[in-house]
């Protein structure tokens, strides 16, 4: 929840889809660059400049709407077949930096396939805090308490 309008402006500015995409078409001129491209003056307001810079594409869907609590707004970040989590988690932190220190972020997704594919399901979880970021992948933690339990079928080298 975003606690009031300043908040909400932040986070429109922040995601705003065509600087985003003038990012990209930067980036995409330099695919593969020797030292970090320098993030444009009117850019560096933008807390996903430098990470779309270096070669990431910082793809998720969000959307802003109003709260049943007056002055403040929900915000939701989701992504339908392929999302960006770190640069969800980067964005997130950067929020917490700014508006709420003492606050944390949790955010929890499955990996999928459309057959049945050994080792293409699973999933994973991020926890962030404004000086931290966490996370835990279901298959690698799957495999560590594996091993340290004894021959299991179906655990991959």
């Amino acid at each position: 929840m975003l606690d009031n309008a300043e908040q909400a402006d932040w986070v429109r500015t922040q995601l705003d889809a065509k600087k985003l995409d003038r990012l990209r078409e930067q980036a995409s001129k330099h695919p593969t660059p020797t030292d970090k491209l320098k993030v444009p003056d009117w850019a560096k307001e933008l807390v996903l400049a430098e990470y779309i810079l270096n070669g990431q594409d910082a793809y998720f869907s969000w959307e802003i709407e109003e709260s049943d609590t007056p002055g403040k707004f929900n915000l939701a970040m989701f992504a339908e077949e392929v999302g960006d989590i770190d640069a969800v988690v980067e964005f997130v932190q950067s929020f917490l930096k700014k508006f709420a220190p003492d606050h944390c972020f949790t955010l929890s997704w499955a990996g999928t396939c459309s057959k049945m594919v050994a080792g293409e399901f699973g999933g994973g979880a991020a926890f962030v805090t404004a000086d931290k970021v966490e996370y835990i992948n279901t298959g690698q933690w799957l495999s560590e308490r594996a091993r340290t339990a004894g021959p299991q079928s179906n655990v991959k080298d």
